[in-house]
């Protein structure tokens, strides 16, 4: 089973998938958590925090996808820069 599983994992590495998935979780997690704690769409607006949460994830990781970045710098290429020492602080402060 984890044999399977690591070869999955690796598959999934080797064609590119991960490079732009796992910031998109990332992007769309804390875009709609946020959204639904400050309830600023309106109460039980559920599915417009989706849309909106989804669309800001997107417009995140597109950039990547396309090879273009219109602001010069490769918005995922910094997040997955930045959070192994954003990860050790946060575990160093807990």
């Amino acid at each position: 089973m984890v044999n399977t599983l690591g070869t999955i994992g690796t598959y999934f590495q080797t064609i590119g998938l991960l490079d732009f998935f796992l910031p998109f979780i990332l992007v769309f997690t804390i875009v709609y958590a946020t959204l639904a704690k400050i309830k600023i769409l309106g109460e039980g607006k559920k599915q417009f925090n989706v849309i909106v949460a989804l669309v800001l994830a997107l417009l995140f990781v597109i950039p990547h996808i396309m090879g273009t970045y219109p602001l010069g710098y490769d918005p995922v290429q910094v997040m997955n820069d930045a959070l192994p020492s954003i990860s050790l602080v946060s575990v160093a402060a807990i």
